[in-house]
């Protein structure tokens, strides 16, 4: 768990909670041992005095209402790491910062005549799918366009390093 902890303080930046950002991760191991580690430490903080208490008390029902408290907190865990998780297998699509990043690229370069569609996807913590639709101008010749396209991939993999993959259709 220190390590998960460790993972989120490291990008937390100026969030305020621990979970912002374990929310916003795109590494699932960071957010799942998280998650199961705060449920197993919940569990027992309620475990001890559930047991403790319906021993010292003769209550078992303490015992009992500590299981309840545990089961829902693993159903509630259970519920966020699925949520998490679908949203990277489905394919979620890059942050607002990557994708504004990649929209200034091919808005500042000349030899496009206009941007006709933006895809990106997760596909893993740090590696990001870029695949684009672009009318580039009808004066330029087949070199440049080449050239074009090359100085795109370059600027994009310059200003987004989390951009593995880059696809350009013309």
């Amino acid at each position: 768990m220190a390590i998960a902890l460790r993972e989120i303080l490291r990008v937390r930046g100026n969030w305020q909670s621990l979970w912002a950002p374990a929310r916003a991760s795109k590494d699932p191991t960071v957010f799942t041992v998280l998650g199961e580690h705060s449920a197993a430490l919940a569990g027992l903080l309620v475990t001890f005095p559930g047991v403790f208490l319906g021993h010292r008390l003769g209550l078992p029902e303490l015992d009992g209402a500590a299981s309840i408290v545990i089961r829902v907190t693993l159903i509630l865990v259970a519920s966020f790491l699925v949520l998490e998780s679908r949203a990277l297998i489905v394919g979620e699509c890059a942050s607002p910062a990557v994708v504004g990043g990649v929209r200034e690229v091919l808005d500042a370069d000349a030899a496009l005549e206009r941007l006709a569609r933006l895809l990106t996807m997760h596909l893993g913590p740090r590696n990001a799918l870029v695949a684009t639709e672009v009318r580039f101008d009808p004066a330029l010749t087949v070199p440049e366009v080449e050239a074009a396209m090359d100085r795109i991939e370059q600027d994009i993999r310059e200003t987004q390093p989390y951009v593995g993959q880059i696809f350009i259709e013309g």
